[in-house]
């Protein structure tokens, strides 16, 4: 009796995880990244898939087990051989964590020629011009040019044939040179902070620190009229926001060590009836641009402020519909209906870091 009891309860053990997954239970320890689930990843572009092969493929991505399992893989292989398995991820000798591109970008490995730049430049000159809005573009170092390069994987290492930083060495010169953009460049506040007892770039982290979204965020709304943002106290606290955005990435089990981290105190400080109100803010920019927003730059704009993502989707605390394609919601179809959206704007803030000033200015896309 007692080893049928024990048969039975093996049995239940065993398929409790597909009782958890056939009736949707929630993982305990989600994945994050590149690692997370991917519904009908197998099935491309091919004719529609019989219901056994989309049951087989709902089951393999909602297994219950699956998040654990490809924690401890992933946890183990770290441990042994400091592999990751987060696309274009790469790890230096002493642990940093990085993006490829960025590493490209401080290299420049990815350098445009300068007939090509000075015709975006010119572009976004025209841009501005024929809106009429206010422009306001923002350089900002990505974490390979700002953190030293002896933390660089090996394999970026090496002599630069090329010049390095040369895409932002270039832009810089272009609008500092334009008598119609405005430019910000974070370079040089990123430069003060590197030696002091502050982290602009996480050890474990892509974006900007938290500490350094908030100075961030402060250098922009010093160039806006209508907003203020006082800045208190510094403490220091335990990683969080983007502080560790790459290694949420990489789905392991335990913790990795972080570098100190700090939060800066601030508050939105309203405008008075008599005082200048706020504008209406557009902020085109990757996902760097996120700090800003989510820092409460659009939130205490004026109704109506956006943010596009890439010029391609729509984002924002006031946006109903956010991750809408922008060619869809507005109904461009050609540059003209691009150019009057972009009127409706009071200052519109073009925010580029070293790695995407190869597609900058951002080309929106048209339904024709």
């Amino acid at each position: 009796m007692a080893r049928r009891v024990v048969l039975f309860a093996v049995l239940f053990l065993l398929n409790l995880p597909w009782l958890f997954t056939a009736f949707g239970m929630d993982q305990s320890w989600g994945l994050r990244g590149s690692e997370g689930p991917k519904p009908n990843s197998a099935l491309g572009a091919e004719a529609p898939a019989s219901a056994v092969h989309r049951w087989v493929e709902h089951f393999e991505a909602n297994f219950w087990p699956r998040a654990l399992l490809i924690r401890l893989r992933n946890q183990v292989q770290w441990t042994l051989f400091r592999k990751v398995h987060t696309q274009r991820v790469l790890v230096g000798p002493t642990d940093y964590l990085f993006e490829r591109s960025y590493l490209e970008a401080a290299r420049g490995d990815d350098l445009l020629d300068l007939d090509t730049l000075a015709a975006r430049a010119h572009q976004l000159e025209e841009w501005q011009r024929e809106s009429g809005s206010r422009f306001l573009v923002v350089l900002a170092p990505g974490k390979g040019s700002f953190v030293d390069p002896r933390h660089w994987p090996l394999e970026f290492q090496g002599e630069v044939a090329t010049r390095p930083n040369g895409n932002y060495e270039a832009w810089r010169e272009l609008l500092a040179e334009s008598d119609r953009i405005e430019l910000l460049d974070l370079w040089q506040q990123a430069a003060a902070q590197r030696t002091s007892d502050y982290t602009w770039f996480p050890k474990n982290g892509i974006h900007w620190s938290q500490f350094a979204i908030t100075h961030a965020t402060h250098a922009l709304v010093e160039r806006i009229p209508g907003l203020s943002l006082e800045l208190g106290d510094t403490l220091e606290t335990a990683p969080f926001g983007t502080d560790e955005d790459i290694e949420e990435s990489l789905n392991l089990m335990l913790d990795l060590p972080d570098l100190p981290a700090y939060q800066q105190q601030r508050v939105w400080v309203a405008s008075e009836p008599e005082q200048t109100p706020p504008p209406r803010v557009l902020v085109i920019g990757d996902s760097y641009a996120w700090g800003p927003v989510r820092e409460g730059l659009l939130a205490h704009s004026a109704p109506g402020s956006e943010f596009w993502y890439y010029n391609r989707q729509l984002y924002g605390p006031q946006v109903e519909e956010p991750g809408k394609l922008l060619q869809w919601h507005y109904g461009w179809r050609q540059r003209s209906h691009f150019l009057s959206t972009l009127g409706q704007f009071d200052l519109v803030i073009w925010l580029a870091t070293d790695a995407n000033l190869k597609t900058f200015p951002f080309q929106p896309v048209f339904l024709d």
